[in-house]
C-alpha cells in the first residue's frame, strides 16, 4: 500500500464514488481505508483531504441555496463542529462568503471567528480587506478603522498599511 501504483488505485476508487456523485459512500469508503491500510503520509493525506473535501460538499448540498439564511447557519453548525481543521476553515469561509453576499451583519463576526481561529491562513487578509469595505458601504467607521488598524499590524510590509497607523 506504499507505492505509486496502491496510491493511484485508491484514488481511482474514491474518484468513482465522487463521479457518481456518491459523497457518503466517499467519506465511508475513504475513512474505511485509511482505517484499515497503512497507507504512506502523503497517499493517507490525500485520502483525508478528498474525505473532508466530500465532507463540505456534501454540507453545502444539503444546506440549500447559497443566499438562505438556512444555508450559512448549516455551514457555520458545520464549521464548528471541525473547529481547527482545514475542514472546519473552508467552511467558516464559505459562510463568510455566503453572509457577505447576503449583506448580514453576521458576515462580521463569522469574519472575526475565522481571523482569530485561523489568523495565519492566505485568506487572512482577503477576509479583513472585506470587513473593512463591509464596514465603510455600512458608514461604520469606528469598525472600519479597528479593521484598518488590525490589517495594518498583521501586514506591515503591504504597500496598504502604511498609511493605516498614523
Amino acid at each position: 500500500p506504499n507505492d505509486a501504483q496502491a496510491t493511484q488505485a485508491v484514488l481511482l476508487l474514491l474518484d468513482t464514488y465522487y463521479i457518481r456523485d456518491d459523497l457518503k459512500g466517499l467519506v465511508t469508503e475513504g475513512n474505511t481505508l485509511v482505517s484499515k491500510i497503512q497507507f504512506n503520509p502523503q497517499t493517507r493525506a490525500k485520502v483525508q483531504e478528498l474525505v473532508q473535501q466530500a465532507q463540505l460538499k456534501n454540507v453545502k448540498s444539503l444546506a440549500g441555496d447559497f443566499g438562505s439564511k438556512k444555508y450559512a447557519a448549516d455551514i457555520i453548525k458545520f464549521a464548528k463542529s471541525n473547529k481547527n481543521s482545514t475542514l472546519g476553515e473552508s467552511a467558516l469561509f464559505e459562510a463568510f462568503t455566503a453572509l457577505k453576499a447576503q449583506n448580514d451583519e453576521k458576515a462580521f463576526e463569522v469574519g472575526e471567528d475565522y481571523l482569530a481561529s485561523f489568523p495565519k491562513s492566505n485568506k487572512a487578509k482577503e477576509i479583513l480587506l472585506t470587513m473593512t469595505q463591509m464596514a465603510l458601504i455600512s458608514v461604520d467607521m469606528r469598525r472600519a478603522q479597528r479593521y484598518l488598524t488590525a490589517f495594518a499590524q498583521k501586514f506591515p510590509d503591504d504597500g496598504q498599511s502604511s498609511g493605516y497607523l498614523q
